[in-house]
């Protein structure tokens, strides 16, 4: 399958970005990344001190909003959950307003099965792959989901973030 977001047509969901925050009077600044995982890429919407991060692949099937998790949705509900972060809702009320009852029950489980596998931080419950330590990002200073939750003022975000380091269990691999 020929990779929808390179070339020209790779600009493709941050025109529609662009052309939303328009519509709403934001102004935004949109930059396409290349990503790891090979043909998808990280479209970026920021606005004042806020921003979001989107990953595509093929915007016809499926957008991952990576605000403050991955969720995949349609991209009309990408847009929409754009336009209700650009206009000053946090990531929470955003997802509640574009997401089923369905989506939640879904975002909960997948968080559940991460503790499940990963295992979880004691002080602040983020899953260990979060903090210090881990084998997915050794420059982490601190736990990054707390850092993004105080960072863009979730209501149930900590005082700070939890500087705990990833245990290391001999049957924890990488």
């Amino acid at each position: 399958m020929e990779n929808y977001w390179q070339g020209p047509s790779g600009e493709a969901l941050a025109s529609m970005l662009r052309e939303r925050a328009t519509t709403l009077g934001v102004p935004v600044d949109v930059r396409v990344h290349s990503w790891e995982e090979p043909g998808a890429y990280g479209v970026q919407a920021s606005w004042g001190a806020d921003d979001v991060m989107f990953e595509v692949v093929d915007w016809s099937k499926a957008v991952r909003i990576l605000d403050p998790s991955g969720e995949d949705v349609a991209l009309t509900d990408a847009l929409q959950y754009f336009a209700l972060r650009a206009t000053g809702s946090t990531p929470d009320e955003a997802f509640t307003g574009i997401a089923p009852p369905r989506l939640s029950f879904l975002r909960r489980l997948r968080r559940w099965r991460l503790h499940l596998t990963l295992g979880a931080c004691t002080a602040c419950g983020h899953t260990w792959s979060e903090h210090p330590g881990s084998p997915l990002d050794p420059d982490l200073e601190c736990c990054c989901e707390c850092d993004y939750e105080i960072s863009h003022g979730f209501d149930n975000a900590p005082a700070a973030a939890c500087r705990l380091t990833r245990p290391t269990r001999p049957d924890w691999t990488t």
